[in-house]
């Protein structure tokens, strides 16, 4: 009886310390999402402001201005 009483114990220490790293590795990874889901948003706002240069700059060139004034 008494081994079996340890072993529980010491089954509860190991549970306990798996349920403490799950818990980091899931605060880890929501931490992870939350930058990753930043950055993706600053990607997209600057490749969104660069397409509005690009069309620009097409806009200029197919109407034949130099966009400093010329012609």
């Amino acid at each position: 009886m008494e081994s079996a009483i340890k072993e529980l114990q010491e089954t509860v220490i190991v549970m306990s310390g798996i349920q403490a790293h799950q818990a980091r590795l899931l605060k880890e990874h929501t931490q992870w999402k939350e930058d990753h889901t930043l950055a993706m948003r600053y990607h997209d706002e600057r490749t969104a402001e660069l397409d509005r240069k690009l069309d620009r700059i097409a806009d200029l060139i197919l109407k034949g201005c130099g966009g400093n004034g010329g012609q």
